[in-house]
């Protein structure tokens, strides 16, 4: 067993750490994280303990240090392995980052514990069926985003659950009770009956006084888990080996091997315990650290350090709020903060006093700061794209790449013919798409204060060239004034940080799941005059609204386009696919400066002759998607009384639905028609929608169907009544219909 491993760190960020004052330092990361128990120590302890071992590590130039591991002093000889000392394993995860990404990967089980557990009920435990945890790690991003909209809390409630004996209930959600009880049954076999895994394990059932159960659960696992990792590690030579954090380690990135071939080492030593291994890229948090001063200039009264502090900072009053700019990328950008983390921020910035004593003092700046009444301030802050000055206002616009003509421009023609060519082959060359689309992002270039309230959805499959228009006008316009996002929640969720400061928000492949989720917060995003921005950590404050939206997707109906829709125009790409020479000469232009001002200059002059709000063309992909967006409960009642299939879903003789003998009317039993309409979701691929009573009873409402409580054979039961001749007239004007072609068999082999 692998019980010593060298830890090497980045010696130059070491010595930036060092430099760092502790308040800076403990600003930026959750200090002192929990490890399995371990006692915290204070943030200055912790801070300490930090550059300790940086220290460490630069007297020893470059040398590994060795860190020594030993089991718990409770469970003694098995379970987790621990560090003697502070090392690597006990770091914070954002400096682990900044300190190992030289020279490791960071390798993890994934699902570890939850996965361990399954393989002992399954092999060891198999007279019962462990089904709702066996669907838990065979789906658990999706069990997980069911259980909470905050992934971090659905966590480490399953996880709670698992090594808690008292039922953990504070959701509503079905399937999590269901696993709960199942966790509860698990920890029951598993203390009343040893098995071979456990049967050496037995003597740390007396461990607990309380939650005796639950605590000997996790003890197995932790045991298991150890046994995979080594199982793991011991496929590689040691000297490659680095620290050991539970239920992973560190790889050295000199072994002789992609991260793929790693990792498919790791999996096959797991394959028999269905436990899988992953990549963990180090957090990049702290890499800001590289860039900062930590200098002081000669001149340190308070003025001169003042102006050294505003070149960089300033105060918004309303809402209160502090601001720092800096360069990014080579470009300029700012950040956000709150008062405490922005005085934590200005905490290096000291200048020279005199005392009571008349002695020289170092004193901090931001407390006099604060006070000034001439410190730069702003009343607001907006995102203006027109350049328009006021002092009174912070705008975070800093202007488009392209506008400022470079000195020696020369148009090129052949540059705008293409992409001209290219907006044609999104459309489908329907010559009306092509100038809408084309006069949308002119609008964009001339107006980009005054969005149209119109969103486009880009259809076509992959590699037509969807994103490569979108890479185009970044470079236009300076990448950072576009949200491309695959997961509509960075723009929809409860923090949308990622559409501040933006003109353009590109959602890339959106699913038909989150397209109906957030169908209403989408098309409010679309129309409305004013963003309420939610950044972790500061006071929500507001921008004028300046965003495009662009959905680009393969999927038939990523969005609902409702009967009366205003709010979306549709392009489907042609359906022959340029060849590859095209799509290298359209990503020359996005590196050729000449190129790109002349589509920028293109798009600026541009006569646009339509108006974008009412002038949206109607083409045949947007009135397929609008036809098919037919709420899925009236092709269901259509199926059932037009199509006449009623005895489907719905057994007559178990009184789950009766019909009148001479007026023809169905009483369906309310409960039976919600389930027959869920199952009909799934058999038709549609359970991304979940169906609710609320919801179900508001569309059968809108075509005269209403529910009441009906007495059928001595039982009081909540029933809709459907009469079919008029249902039919109601479902006609929709024309509900599944396509089809008829084929004469005696043509056809």
């Amino acid at each position: 067993m692998l019980t010593q491993t060298g830890e090497r760190i980045d010696l130059e960020r070491a010595k930036r750490l060092i430099s760092i004052d502790n308040p800076i330092l403990f600003g930026h990361i959750d200090v002192n994280p929990e490890v399995d128990g371990l006692k915290k120590e204070t943030d200055e302890k912790y801070c300490l303990e930090i550059k300790r071992l940086c220290n460490k590590h630069l007297k020893k130039s470059g040398q590994p240090v060795i860190s020594k591991y030993t089991f718990s002093s409770n469970m003694i000889d098995n379970g987790r392995l621990y560090c003697n000392e502070f090392s690597m394993q006990r770091m914070n995860s954002k400096v682990r980052g900044y300190l190992c990404d030289k020279y490791y990967y960071d390798i993890d089980m994934v699902n570890a514990q939850p996965s361990c557990l399954y393989y002992i009920l399954k092999t060891f435990y198999p007279q019962r069926k462990w089904t709702y945890i066996g669907l838990y790690i065979k789906q658990r991003e999706h069990v997980l985003s069911k259980i909470s909209e905050d992934r971090s809390k659905s966590k480490t409630m399953v996880i709670t659950a698992m090594n808690s004996d008292k039922p953990i209930s504070p959701s509503s959600n079905e399937f999590f009770k269901k696993l709960d009880q199942e966790f509860k049954m698990a920890q029951q076999y598993i203390w009343e009956t040893d098995c071979e895994f456990t049967e050496d394990l037995v003597k740390y059932k007396a461990l607990s006084k309380q939650n005796k159960m639950g605590k000997y659960l996790n003890k197995v696992l932790c045991c298991f888990e150890n046994m995979v990792l080594q199982n793991a590690i011991r496929n590689f030579e040691e000297k490659y080996i680095s620290t050991l954090i539970m239920d992973g380690f560190h790889i050295s990135k000199d072994i002789e091997m992609s991260i793929n071939d790693i990792l498919t080492i790791c999996n096959d030593s797991s394959d028999d315990y269905g436990i899988k291994w992953a990549h963990k890229p180090f957090s990049t948090e702290l890499d800001f650290l590289d860039d900062v001063e930590l200098n002081e200039t000669n001149n340190t009264c308070y003025d001169s350090v003042k102006k050294k502090f505003e070149e960089t900072h300033f105060m918004i009053m309303n809402p209160l709020i502090f601001g720092y700019e800096y360069q990014y990328d080579g470009r300029a950008t700012y950040a956000l903060y709150n008062k405490q983390d922005f005085s934590i921020i200005a905490n290096e910035f000291q200048f020279t006093d005199i005392d009571s004593k008349g002695q020289n003092c170092k004193k901090d700046l931001f407390p006099e700061w604060v006070k000034d009444k001439s410190k730069r301030s702003y009343k607001q802050l907006d995102f203006s794209p027109v350049n328009a000055s006021n002092s009174e206002f912070y705008n975070t616009f800093q202007g488009f790449d392209c506008d400022v003509l470079p000195h020696l421009h020369k148009h090129s023609d052949e540059a705008v013919e293409l992409f001209k060519q290219h907006i044609s082959h999104l459309t489908d060359h329907e010559p009306d798409s092509v100038n809408y689309f084309i006069s949308y992002l002119a609008d964009m270039i001339q107006n980009p204060d005054q969005p149209p309230g119109i969103a486009i959805l880009l259809k076509s499959p992959q590699g037509h060239g969807k994103d490569i228009t979108i890479d185009i006008i970044g470079k236009i316009i300076n990448e950072k004034y576009i949200c491309r996002t695959e997961d509509i929640k960075d723009v929809l969720g409860n923090f949308n940080t990622p559409i501040k400061d933006k003109v353009m928000c590109v959602l890339n492949e959106l699913e038909g799941k989150d397209g109906w989720e957030y169908r209403d917060k989408l098309k409010g995003l679309i129309t409305t005059k004013t963003l309420n921005i939610n950044e972790k950590g500061i006071k929500h404050y507001k921008q004028k609204n300046s965003l495009r939206i662009f959905v680009f997707s393969n999927r038939m109906n990523p969005i609902e386009i409702s009967q009366d829709d205003r709010r979306f125009v549709v392009f489907k790409s042609n359906y022959r696919k340029p060849k590859s020479q095209y799509f290298d000469r359209l990503g020359d232009i996005i590196n050729n400066k000449t190129e790109l001002y002349s589509i920028y200059n293109y798009l600026k002059n541009f006569n646009i002759t339509i108006n974008l709000k009412t002038d949206r063309p109607t083409t045949k992909a947007y009135d397929d998607m609008r036809e098919s967006n037919i709420s899925p409960l009236y092709r269901f009642i259509n199926e059932i009384f037009v199509n006449n299939n009623i005895d489907e879903y719905f057994d007559k003789s178990q009184h789950e639905y009766s019909d009148h003998k001479s007026s023809g009317a169905v009483l369906i039993q309310s409960q039976k028609l919600y389930e027959s309409y869920g199952d009909y979701l799934v058999y038709n691929q549609m359970d991304y929608i979940k169906p609710n009573f609320k919801n179900m009873k508001q569309l059968l409402n809108n075509i005269n169907v209403y529910s009441k409580k009906y007495k059928l054979r001595g039982n009081m039961v909540l029933c809709y009544s459907f009469n079919k001749e008029t249902i039919c007239d109601v479902l006609e004007p929709m024309d509900i219909q599944d396509d089809f072609i008829e084929l004469n068999e005696d043509e056809w082999d």
